[in-house]
């Protein structure tokens, strides 16, 4: 289609092939466009303009090429660039104003008041494995360094803006006089429930032990003097040499282990055991026939667990005459349910003292003469027969021949008769009658306690 020349078009126009509007053109009415459309000349659109194909809009300034953005009143500039011509544009917020300062985020001024919950931006740092110097001049910038887990590196100062050195809270030099008032670091310790060798050396670096309450262990390996009031509370282990001077109050096991020297008033509310020399060189003055304010508390070691045990038969049968027979007795031992036998067994790793025993003969209704023998015997094997050994007490009764007629033996051991039990040794009582016809009865008791 040849070029159309207008001025002005104020009619509905529909374009639907190539054309090219070569000269001035005003359109006032509404103009579809379906293809191609050249405008080469100024164009004025008064009204609606549809394209629905390929456009060419020329200068309106009969500048070919050139195309104004405006809003009626300023036309947009471009920056003249070395490789671009790029539009100039501004940015906005939310509320339409324009931002004119760029910092990474919200940017804050020195030694002003801080905001409310201010907000910042997370800080990078560049991972250095090994610190050095970065920068040559002092008050140049400087990118803070970190580890590669993302840990900053850091300068601790003190009040006065001088590096702290580190090693565990303030340190003190060996051999210097002490500071007054000095600050030191507390103490952690390893828990040892019990104690054992650590290091491999003598010389070793090693952590200092205590128990699960906190309390270190320490031990003093060389001669302490008490010369004050001392309260010794728990068990104390002491192996080296002792000297206490003063008053001494013991309510735990304590071990003595070394030699003790104690010159001054000692209680003691608990166990203290002395393996080593112990003298006590001030002793108090005791006055004759006056009782005294203080004093040790003592048990004899029979006493010590005491438990009273009873043997006992009453009317018990004897063989027949010339024949050895072992006794039925009765065992009852405290408040426990009683049991019977002819051999008895003393209890493991106890001590049965004896220290009285009855034997008694009854004559038969019928008058009959008659002599017992009682055999105490003992077995460090086993049970107790007619023929064990050894007999630790033998003894004779006799009745006349008298109808019913008694006959006892009291024997009173007042320091008793000791059997150390074992869980093997057994003892019990054998009799051997004689008579004729009619056989007497027998009784026997034996009292005492084990411990």
């Amino acid at each position: 289609m040849p070029p159309i020349r207008v001025r002005s078009i104020r009619e509905t126009v529909t374009v639907s092939g190539g054309t090219s509007i070569v000269g001035t053109a005003s359109f006032t009415g509404n103009t579809s466009v379906i293809n191609t459309v050249t405008v080469t000349g100024n164009t004025s659109v008064i009204n609606t303009i549809t394209i629905t194909g390929n456009t060419t809009l020329l200068n309106g300034n009969n500048v070919v090429g050139q195309v104004k953005l405006t809003d009626g009143t300023d036309i947009a500039d471009v920056l003249d660039l070395t490789n671009s011509n790029p539009l100039t544009v501004a940015i906005v917020d939310g509320t339409g104003s324009q931002i004119t300062s760029f910092g990474g985020g919200t940017q804050y001024t020195e030694d002003d008041a801080s905001a409310s919950n201010p907000v910042g931006t997370v800080p990078i740092l560049v991972r250095k494995d090994t610190p050095s110097t970065e920068v040559s001049t002092d008050g140049d910038n400087v990118a803070q360094r970190g580890t590669n887990y993302g840990a900053a590196y850091v300068t601790l100062l003190d009040t006065s803006g001088s590096p702290v050195s580190v090693g565990g809270g303030t340190q003190y030099t060996e051999d210097v006089a002490a500071v007054a008032d000095p600050i030191g670091t507390m103490n952690i310790l390893v828990r040892a429930d019990s104690l054992s060798a650590v290091t491999n050396t003598d010389g070793d670096n090693i952590a200092a032990r205590a128990t699960n309450k906190g309390e270190q262990y320490v031990k003093h390996v060389d001669t302490v003097t008490i010369t004050g009031s001392t309260a010794i509370v728990g068990s104390v282990t002491i192996t080296g040499s002792t000297s206490v001077v003063n008053t001494v109050t013991i309510t735990g096991s304590t071990t003595l282990v070394g030699t003790s020297t104690i010159t001054g008033s000692t209680s003691v509310v608990n166990t203290v055991t002395i393996t080593g020399s112990t003298g006590i060189v001030s002793a108090p003055t005791l006055t004759k026939g006056t009782q005294g304010s203080t004093g040790f508390s003592v048990q004899r070691l029979q006493d010590a667990g005491r438990t009273h045990v009873r043997y006992f038969a009453t009317a018990g049968a004897v063989p027949a005459t010339g024949v050895e027979g072992l006794v039925t007795l009765t065992k009852s031992s405290q408040d426990s349910a009683t049991s019977t036998g002819t051999s008895h067994t003393i209890t493991s790793g106890k001590t049965y003292r004896i220290t009285a025993i009855t034997y008694a003969t009854r004559g038969h209704n019928t008058a009959t003469a008659q002599v017992t023998t009682f055999n105490l015997r003992l077995n460090t094997g086993g049970a107790v027969t007619t023929a064990s050994t050894p007999v630790l007490m033998a003894v004779r009764s006799a009745t006349p021949a008298t109808a019913n007629s008694w006959d006892r033996v009291f024997i009173q051991i007042p320091d008793g008769m000791e059997i150390v039990g074992d869980g093997t040794k057994q003892f019990g009582v054998s009799t051997n009658s004689t008579y004729v016809t009619n056989a007497p009865t027998v009784d026997v008791t034996i009292i005492g306690f084990e411990y």
